[in-house]
């Protein structure tokens, strides 16, 4: 079973980069960030705990606008 999440919303506020998105019932997720595409290292900005439902997850990187550009993904967590 192949399991798809993506963000829903990305916009700029006081507080950083807020970022949202589902989590499907089960499954945990890692928003994971890096600075440029073509170094490949990605650092975990916040790990999203498994849950019997469907989680609607709202992550904030208040860290950015520190650099130029700054780029996110999801990975979900395989159940277990």
């Amino acid at each position: 079973e192949q399991v798809r999440t993506q963000f829903t919303e990305i916009r700029l506020s006081a507080e950083g980069v807020v970022l949202l998105f589902p989590v499907p019932a089960g499954r945990g997720a890692v928003v994971q960030y890096t600075d440029a595409l073509g170094q490949a290292e990605w650092q975990a900005l916040k790990t999203i705990q498994a849950a019997n439902k469907a989680q609607a997850i709202q992550v904030i990187d208040s860290a950015w606008p520190s650099r130029a550009n700054r780029f996110y993904r999801i990975v979900l967590k395989p159940r277990g």
